[in-house]
């Protein structure tokens, strides 16, 4: 058992505790969403790219290689686990990323709206523009392009441009080799 001795006489190192800490964090599913709030709000204020990567995968959200988040960037916070984003995606500032959608207590005692939460996939390569909103249960095609404010409530195809509200596709984006 780690004793506050243990600690001060320098048995368990400064990065032993932090794992600890984070795992112990992890293990209690309340204490694990407060601390997954905590990460995003780091998240959402760091200047760069990389740390904000590193603390929205803290947070719970699955975050692939060379993936940039831009500022003010939110995801959901009661279901990150949900969030699947892949390599190389592109998130410009502003973006709102959410798994579910509850409507009010209000609603939900006389039954008028409920939805479970969903799923959402940013496929490889994708890019979302500034100020795009993401809803639940879509999946953004690999290399598409989301249009700046626009709210995507259904599938984006791969290599897809889409715009507007609610998004629809623009064009069909070619692939150009280099020589």
């Amino acid at each position: 058992m780690l004793t506050r001795a243990t600690i001060n006489d320098g048995l368990v190192s400064s990065k032993t505790m932090v794992y600890l800490y984070v795992r112990i964090s992890f293990d209690s599913k309340v204490m694990g969403k407060r601390l997954g709030r905590i990460w995003r709000i780091f998240a959402w204020l760091l200047p760069s790219y990389k740390m904000r990567s590193a603390f929205v995968r803290l947070s719970g959200v699955k975050v692939g290689s060379g993936v940039f988040i831009g500022s003010l960037v939110m995801f959901d916070s009661e279901y990150p686990e949900l969030i699947e984003i892949e390599d190389e995606v592109s998130i410009a500032l502003g973006s709102i990323i959410i798994a579910h959608s509850a409507g009010s207590p209000f609603q939900a005692r006389l039954k008028l709206f409920s939805s479970a939460p969903e799923k959402v996939v940013l496929k490889r390569g994708c890019w979302i523009g500034a100020g795009a909103i993401i809803l639940p249960g879509t999946t953004v095609g690999e290399a598409a392009i989301v249009a700046a404010g626009s709210v995507v409530n259904q599938d984006v195809p791969p290599y897809t441009v889409v715009a507007g509200n609610p998004a629809r596709p623009v064009r069909k984006l070619e692939t150009r080799t280099r020589p």
